[in-house]
């Protein structure tokens, strides 16, 4: 099984490196609701560079909390030249206790994550594409 490593997109790890006022929460606490996410609430501009070619980039990310709360739904659209979009769908599974995100985007991709929470000011999220992440 392949498993991809990641935290969130590239756009969301540049925003983390924009902001320092975030609210960390206990991994000890058994009941970690979906309020927890809330720092992301809102709209977002960032811009940063590919790690690999160093090239430019700059997206336009969007949440909001849907379904009564329960989810929190981001949406990613990258600025030109790039054309990469995506909706994420995150969430709280309390049969497993984690954070779970649903992803599907503009090149028809279709992937699932989980994360353990906020640890030392970061939320990773690690899983990959359908196939893959359900073994």
């Amino acid at each position: 099984m392949k498993i991809a490593r990641v935290i969130v997109h590239v756009g969301v790890l540049i925003c983390f490196g924009l902001t320092s006022n975030v609210q960390i929460q206990s991994q000890a606490h058994s009941d970690v609701p979906i309020e927890t996410l809330a720092f992301f609430d809102g709209r977002w501009h960032c811009e940063g560079k590919f790690t690999g070619s160093g090239k430019a980039i700059s997206a336009n990310l969007e949440f909001e909390p849907i379904l009564a709360g329960r989810f929190l739904l981001f949406r990613h659209n990258d600025e030109p030249p790039f054309d990469y979009h995506a909706w994420s769908e995150w969430g709280w599974d309390a049969n497993t206790r984690q954070f779970v995100s649903t992803t599907q985007d503009s090149t028809g991709g279709i992937r699932l994550f989980r994360s353990p929470g906020w640890v030392a000011q970061t939320l990773a999220w690690s899983g990959g594409n359908l196939p893959d992440s359900l073994d």
